[in-house]
């Protein structure tokens, strides 16, 4: 799975970027962490949550390896954008 360099290019500095990213290892129809890792890095959001994670992911695990303003999404989380 891969995201256009036009779509990546259009979200650059969004405030909030709810992105998926399945697991750790490369899936064929979703991004794994390191690949979303690297479209945050790129797109530069003010904040980014990872939804559709795995049922093997560990949450505490994956907030260490979070880039900085990334976190992993929970259920019921809500977000308050000014």
């Amino acid at each position: 799975v891969d995201l256009s360099d036009d779509v990546l290019d259009s979200l650059h500095g969004v405030p909030l970027w709810i992105v998926e990213a399945l697991r750790d290892t490369p899936h064929q129809a979703h991004s794994h962490y390191e690949q979303t890792f690297s479209w945050i890095d790129r797109v530069k959001p003010g904040q980014a949550v990872l939804t559709h994670l795995g049922l093997e992911a560990d949450y505490a695990e994956l907030a260490e390896i979070c880039p900085p303003r990334t976190e992993p999404g929970v259920d019921g989380m809500v977000f308050q954008l000014d």
